[in-house]
């Protein structure tokens, strides 16, 4: 048997471009014809056609920030060995059909990759019965939802979501081509050392040198592509993170904005927490700005937000909601230490006042109010808190 191999091995090498050649041919063929193919005939896309409990539609590639629950009809579809395809990202999924919950994925997350939790492929068995499946989606970094190639395919469909994938451009074209060429250096490597072990059985270095050297190649590419991802997401999301805190941060001032305050709002209705609202205004700032300039006018903010922020930081988040107003959201202790808090504020202006004299001395508005969870409506106890914080003012101003 050897010496037959031996003798055909230039046979074999003259076969090797014409492997490669159908290979290509192959490749080609599934990247790059037309999308009806023998691949599609059993494929039912689902990106479109989504709708929410209030009736509103959606496409799965254009969700709204949030979590988000939205559902599709499967009616006159064949779900016989069927699945639900798509690919995620950094998004908790929950899929159920006619109220039965058949499948939750929870990423963990993959140290490779710093922060991000990454991309994942889902092929989720229906039941044949199945008339509708409802999605469950959380994304994990705030924004929208990730679900991308949606469609009810046959179980052993992976090759083509794959292709199409490739077609769609939706895979990294710098990972496939760094794929494609280790894979192609392996590849290589072994085909060398295929027709070494032919036509030299005995060589000084061995049978497999060509394919270590292919195999290496390989994993030092994807090396490389690994560190480039992780630095490329490391980059990504400190750019989220910076454009998150411009969106809540007040540019003035560096407290949180309305926008902010809006969120925490949200956040107090669905984990139920007791809070104090206390309502902040800055007396006199028209006259500031009108008189003195509006230079003087941002001095006066700052510092009384300043003051605000470092009185209650012990208590909960202090905001700034418009050009001279403050809210703060106490969680923590209740009226007596806001009453402390405020105390402390009062004194702090009186400070600054005598120490730095403005030509306009800073005087703080303040109102506040208890809402409990049980027995309140946070907005009711925000008005409230208006109204005491007006009253303040109207007794302030009538001592000047």
């Amino acid at each position: 048997m050897m010496k037959y191999l031996k003798e055909n091995a230039l046979r074999l090498a003259d076969l090797l471009p014409l492997v490669a050649i159908l290979l290509c041919t192959v490749i080609v063929f599934l990247c790059c014809a037309p999308q009806k193919s023998a691949f599609s005939d059993d494929v039912t896309e689902l990106t479109e056609g989504w709708t929410a409990a209030d009736g509103t539609a959606y496409t799965l590639d254009d969700l709204p920030s949030g979590d988000v629950t939205v559902s599709h009809s499967l009616s006159g579809i064949d779900l016989h060995r069927k699945r639900l395809c798509f690919r995620s990202t950094d998004t908790h999924i929950t899929a159920i059909f006619d109220d039965e919950t058949v499948y939750t994925y929870a990423p963990g997350q993959a140290p490779i990759l710093g922060k991000s939790y990454g991309m994942y492929i889902h092929m989720i068995p229906i039941p044949v019965d199945a008339g509708t499946v409802t999605l469950e989606l959380h994304p994990i970094y705030g924004g929208s939802a990730s679900i991308k190639d949606t469609a009810v395919e046959d179980a052993g469909m992976t090759i083509y979501l794959m292709v199409r994938a490739v077609r769609r451009k939706t895979i990294d074209e710098r990972f496939l081509h760094t794929t494609v060429i280790g894979m192609t250096a392996a590849v290589i490597g072994v085909a060398i050392d295929l027709l070494r072990f032919i036509n030299f059985p005995d060589s000084l270095f061995g049978t497999s040198l060509f394919t270590r050297v292919g195999v290496l190649i390989f994993i030092v590419l994807m090396g490389m592509h690994l560190m480039r991802e992780r630095t490329r997401l490391a980059v990504e999301q400190g750019r989220a993170e910076l454009m998150k805190k411009m969106a809540y941060t007040d540019g003035l001032t560096e407290l949180a904005n309305r926008a902010a305050f809006h969120d925490k709002e949200d956040e107090i209705r669905r984990s139920h927490t007791d809070c104090t609202v206390v309502q902040l205004d800055i007396n006199f700032l028209k006259k500031v700005n009108d008189v003195y300039g509006h230079a003087e006018g941002d001095r006066h903010i700052i510092t009384a937000a300043n003051i605000i922020r470092d009185s209650f930081a012990a208590l909960g988040t202090a905001f700034r909601t418009s050009g001279d107003e403050f809210i703060v959201i106490a969680e923590k202790g209740g009226i007596p230490e806001v009453e402390q808090a405020l105390a402390q504020m009062e004194k702090a202006a009186d400070a600054y006042n005598a120490e730095t004299k403005p030509p306009v001395p800073l005087q703080i508005a303040y109102g506040y109010a208890h809402y409990t969870t049980q027995a309140d409506m946070l907005e009711a106890a925000e008005k409230l808190a208006d109204q005491r914080m007006y009253e303040k003012k109207r007794q302030m101003k009538a001592k000047e």
